[in-house]
């Protein structure tokens, strides 16, 4: 994941990375025989990327001029 130009691109994509952590979480609640372990892989990879996100705003918050 590249780093995001502005914070509000950052915000952008850590909307876009929960939603899909929802909606992978939402499909396995549905179908649970469906999905293989692994599957949680990509899910914790959305999650973290989120969280590193979320420290880049906070950091780039700290940071700009007021």
């Amino acid at each position: 994941m590249k780093p995001p130009t502005s914070v509000e691109e950052g915000l952008r994509n850590i909307h876009t990375l929960l939603n899909c952590v929802m909606t992978d979480i939402d499909n396995y609640l549905e179908r649970p025989m469906d999905y293989a372990p692994e599957y949680f892989r990509s899910v914790s990879g959305a999650a973290a990327d989120a969280h590193l996100l979320v420290t880049w705003v906070k950091d780039q918050l700290r940071t700009t001029p007021k």
